[in-house]
């Protein structure tokens, strides 16, 4: 099964989330939609994705 991130964006904020191996979900929510939530969106999904996702 390939490897899906999923993101809702909104005007201020965006969640992030992610289906793990045991079919329960990985998320990161409320990350600021600027420079600083960039960031920290990168940082998850170095820790918690696969590379082709």
């Amino acid at each position: 099964m390939p490897s899906v991130i999923g993101i809702d964006i909104a005007k201020h904020t965006f969640d992030i989330a992610t289906c793990q191996a045991n079919g329960k979900y990985r998320t990161k929510a409320k990350l600021a939609n600027r420079e600083a939530g960039f960031e920290a969106l990168q940082q998850w999904l170095l820790k918690h994705s696969e590379p082709q996702a």
